[in-house]
């Protein structure tokens, strides 16, 4: 058992020392810090998510990678255009800062007076005239 023990916790420790970091900064083109932006690394080769994870109150961001391995790293955030960058990971943990641009406009937004569907206790009614004419409305 001791002898299991010792392997075990060698094998983890291999693997620990077998990753390099990503880091870096996601900013706005006014280099202001976004928050809550996501971030991935998807394996180039395998085209698999290999890491990913979002930005904290100061744009930070952390992935953990396999070393000798190329990846795309994309990042993204509501209303900006989506960053694609191609890394090739060595031996040494690495800094990439991002900045991403404004571009990615929301459609417009309707706003309805009555909902098609209303809830009476535990029951939907469904308005069927509304749902129709909403249909029609938009040209489906």
């Amino acid at each position: 058992m001791k002898q299991f023990s010792t392997l075990l916790l060698l094998l983890f420790t291999t693997q620990l020392f077998a990753q390099v970091q990503v880091m870096g900064v996601i900013t706005d083109e006014e280099k202001r810090p976004l928050e809550m932006a996501n971030v991935f690394a998807v394996n180039a080769k395998t085209k698999a998510v290999a890491s990913f994870g979002t930005t904290d109150s100061k744009g930070r961001y952390r992935l953990n990678l396999k070393k000798n391995t190329d990846y795309i790293l994309k990042a993204s955030f509501v209303g900006m255009e989506t960053f694609e960058r191609q890394i090739s990971l060595k031996e040494a943990n690495i800094n990439v800062p991002i900045v991403l641009k404004s571009g990615n406009k929301l459609d417009e937004v309707n706003i309805v007076r009555k909902m098609p569907v209303s809830v009476k206790g535990d029951t939907l009614v469904y308005n069927a005239d509304r749902c129709f004419k909403e249909i029609t409305r938009r040209g489906s």
